[in-house]
């Protein structure tokens, strides 16, 4: 690549930022040394370029957004040598959707001021992003071709301009710091060519996020995009007006003003708390990203600012504020709005989303390491650090620890040595799905997104609006005929929809439909099943349709995966067909159809019965003559009992029995048996199981956010689990909990020495509590309880809190646990 710029052998002054504790050497790969035989890591990296730092005529450093070259040399030596928490964090970064070489893109789009190609740049703006860091860290090609594929492509058909200051303020971020990383390394193989028609790409963003008139975090988030394209572009005016923006301001009206003064107030209390707590994140974390770009960049092009040290370091003093009241403790509130008025929009601070953190890697970093601002300075921050997982995060880059950690952060453990080569798989196997992402076209208006669940990071088809379609060639049914047809959907809507499966094309005829009902919103999913009309098999082309929802903006729902079943659990099943019988007789059923008839010991047999993940609920037509019990054996009669339901004496009248399923282990495909047990007959018409429900993430006692009140401490039993040591009157807070519409259950698991309460609240903590948790004495050992939380659940997302009356150690809670057991685990802490 030809360069009309000066090269830079050595910036002293990103080098000292970075490296102030020891100097990096730069780590050569030996080709015959067995540590790098299954290594990712390319044992001909190469290092040509790293001290290649271009200095513009325009006066910018290159690469500059987000990552000078010092940092990127720091992230990868590190990953190379395994050495933490570089290494733990870059075995989560590269099992990301975003990261994979398997990444399918959304896009492009000509027209990229629609909703959806904003949400399309968005997501495969941040796949560029992560591949070009999968590329500086591996020295692998495959990944630096990937990332200047997706850029090429929005570059090479693209025609209108962005129009949404929020969705491609966030795009641009990601879009120019991939390429600002690629463009300065020329090993990554971009050409001069597709480097210019890039540039002009990138000009169609400022019409959109050049504005000064954002309310609060839409004005945050279109200054980070605009910043990152003027650097991109190497244009002064425009970099040097972002930043007026957000020091000085330039717009009078103090809710349309997103100066840092504006936002954070100089006690650190950040303005849009009072709205709701993702919206303040927001404000804190846009404000961060551009504070990391402008250090790279230098105070020549800034007017001498550094905005992490702007109005006495008003950024760490919005970051503790935020942060201490997301961890669960209070703060004081000044209900003055940004004007300075006395009665301000925002009387007191918002419960709504609590728990949430900020940009805590980059901005504890760069504090304690760079400006060496001691720990007593950053006790929130610091904390949220070990608290907050490492994934995949909407607006901004996540994995801090690999991203934006300092070299004085180095963990004292040995090194790990290269990372090895892994197999990333995105479905669940144990259920046999078939990601809807993994499609072979879709409708225009539609679009892969990612969340995060107790499963972990996985992609999902959103952004369907009313008869949209989803496309999949060779979908496999499998070489046995099969006639279920599972799909995981979410939707907003209070009416649900209906998906159509059409067979060979969208014309093609519907040989199944799902009844998907509301589950409250898009990305919480629950499980739909279709009998098709007729057994399939083999490889087919299938293609998705929805349609149905009453969503006012005629959105349909997300799909997550999809299956096949040769029987359902959770679809209504004729006794009389059956995969084997004995003991029964054929009888007429209320409708003068076909039942069965049982006596003592007569059983029915299916073969691949899938449960999926769990159920709730099994539902029966059937009619008694005596007091009986059904028993649900695993493989045959005689094998071992999963469950068994009473039955009522119903006197010979046909009925709907709905009987409660109190073990959700049951689930996936399974060879089961159905024994009848009782003094009188049983005649069965059809059974069916309900859906079970996705379960969170269980959470470690020790993992607490904050002790509210009292005393509380972290501490390991016998068997090395980690727990919290609770004395009586103290009150904890934990991570947040966003319940679904189907959530039903919180368990503990508690060990106590006389007894006693736990109250569980939500958000604020002087609610009254959603749960009341009666424990007994346990002599101090481990008991597990379960609290049905079904009718007093909280309606909204935010932190949970825990009050104990009495001295416990709290090893785990969960909510909607899939394998509950209650009882006694004889392992006691030692509890006093």
């Amino acid at each position: 690549m030809q360069l009309d710029q000066s090269v830079v052998e050595a910036n002293g002054r990103l080098m000292a930022g970075m490296l102030t504790v020891g100097v990096l050497v730069v780590l050569l790969i030996p080709h015959a040394s067995p540590a790098w035989a299954d290594s990712m890591i390319n044992p001909d990296y190469d290092h040509k370029y790293d001290k290649h730092v271009v200095v513009s005529q325009q006066g910018f450093t290159h690469p500059g957004i987000l990552h000078s070259r010092a940092e990127l040399n720091l992230i990868r030596d590190m990953v190379q040598q395994g050495r933490q928490p570089w290494a733990r964090t870059f075995d989560a970064f590269r099992r990301d959707p975003y990261s994979l070489l398997t990444y399918k893109m959304t896009g492009p789009e000509a027209d990229i001021g629609s909703v959806p190609a904003g949400y399309k740049l968005i997501t495969d703006g941040g796949a560029a992003y992560n591949l070009a860091i999968m590329w500086y860290v591996t020295g692998d090609a495959a990944y630096s071709k990937k990332a200047i594929e997706i850029l090429n492509a929005w570059s090479a058909t693209a025609t209108t301009n962005a129009t949404d200051r929020i969705r491609h303020g966030v795009a641009a971020l990601r879009l120019m710091a991939a390429a600002e990383i690629l463009r300065y390394t020329p090993s990554s193989g971009w050409s001069d060519e597709e480097v210019e028609r890039f540039k002009t790409f990138a000009r169609r963003f400022p019409p959109a996020i050049d504005i000064n008139n954002g309310f609060m975090n839409q004005g945050g988030y279109a200054a980070m995009g605009s910043m990152a394209v003027a650097v991109f572009l190497d244009d002064v005016p425009y970099y040097q007006r972002i930043i007026n923006r957000i020091t000085v301001g330039d717009n009078p009206d103090p809710l349309r003003d997103i100066a840092i003064a504006r936002q954070i107030y100089p006690t650190g209390q950040v303005s849009e708390m009072g709205r709701d707590q993702p919206h303040a994140s927001a404000d804190v974390s846009t404000l961060a990203m551009m504070a990391q770009t402008m250090f790279i960049q230098g105070p020549a092009l800034s007017g001498g600012i550094d905005l992490f040290d702007y109005l006495d370091r008003r950024l760490l003093r919005g970051s503790e504020y935020y942060t201490r009241f997301n961890l669960g403790y209070d703060v004081e509130w000044s209900a003055l709005n940004a004007a300075g008025a006395e009665k301000g929009m925002y009387a007191k601070v918002s419960y709504s989303s609590r728990g949430r953190a900020v940009a805590y890697d980059l901005i504890y970093n760069h504090y304690k390491y760079v400006k060496g601002v001691p720990d007593s300075q950053l006790i929130y921050t610091k904390t949220i650090r070990g608290l907050v997982a490492e994934h995949i995060v909407t607006d901004f880059p996540g994995y801090g620890g690999l991203l934006f950690t300092h070299a004085g952060a180095q963990e004292p453990t040995p090194p790990l040595g290269p990372p090895q080569r892994v197999e990333v798989a995105s479905v669940d196997p144990r259920f046999g799905r078939f990601s809807a992402a993994d499609y072979v076209d879709i409708a225009p208006g539609s679009y892969t997104e990612y969340f995060t669940d107790a499963d972990g990071t996985r992609p999902y088809v959103s952004g369907a609006h009313h008869n949209d379609w989803v496309k999949y060639d060779n979908f496999d049914f499998g070489p046995t005929p099969v006639d279920r047809f599972y799909i995981s959907s979410g939707n907003n809507s209070s009416v649900g929809n209906k998906i159509d499966i059409h067979l060979d094309s969208l014309t093609g005829p519907v040989i199944g439909t799902v009844e998907m009902p509301g589950t409250g919103w898009y990305s919480q999913f629950r499980t739909g099943v279709a009998k098709l009309s007729r057994p399939m098999s083999g490889k087919q082309t299938i293609v998705i349709k929805q349609y149905g929802s009453n969503n006012v903006y005629k959105l349909e729902g997300a799909l997550e995966w999809l299956k096949v079943a040769r029987a359902s659990a959770h679809f209504p099943n004729s006794a009389v067909i059956n995969d084997g019988t004995e003991g029964t007789k054929t009888a007429d059923n209320a409708d003068n159809a076909k039942a069965l008839a049982f006596t003592d010991g007569a059983w029915i047999a299916y073969k691949d019965m899938d449960f999926d993940n769990g159920s709730l609920t099994l539902s029966l037509r059937a009619a008694t003559t005596g007091k009986g019990e059904l028993q649900l054996h695993h493989g045959s009669s005689t094998g071992p009992l999963l469950a068994s339901y009473s039955l009522p004496d119903t006197g010979g009248v046909w009925q709907n029995i709905s009987i409660p399923h109190v073990r959700e282990s049951i689930y996936g495909r399974q060879d089961i048996a159905i024994v009848y047990r009782g003094t009188g007959n049983l005649l069965l018409d059809t059974f069916q199981y309900g859906s079970g429900i996705p379960p969170f993430p269980e959470v470690d006692g020790a993992d607490y956010y904050a002790v509210y009140k009292g005393q509380a401490s972290r501490a390991t039993a016998s068997d090395r689990t980690t727990y919290a040591d609770i004395t009586a009157g103290s009150t904890l807070a934990f991570q947040p909990f966003r319940p679904s519409k189907d959530t039903r259950y919180l368990a503990i698991r508690v060990a106590s020495r006389g007894g006693g309460t736990i109250a569980v609240i939500a958000n604020d903590v002087t609610a009254a509590p959603f749960a009341t948790i009666t424990v007994p004495d346990t002599g101090g050992q481990w008991s597990r309880l379960r609290c049905d939380i079904s009718a007093t659940k909280p309606k909204n997302d935010g932190l949970i809190f825990m009050s104990f009356d009495s001295a416990m150690h709290l090893d785990c809670y969960q909510f909607d646990p899939p394998n509950f057991v209650e009882g006694i685990t004889p392992v006691p802490p030692a509890h006093p």
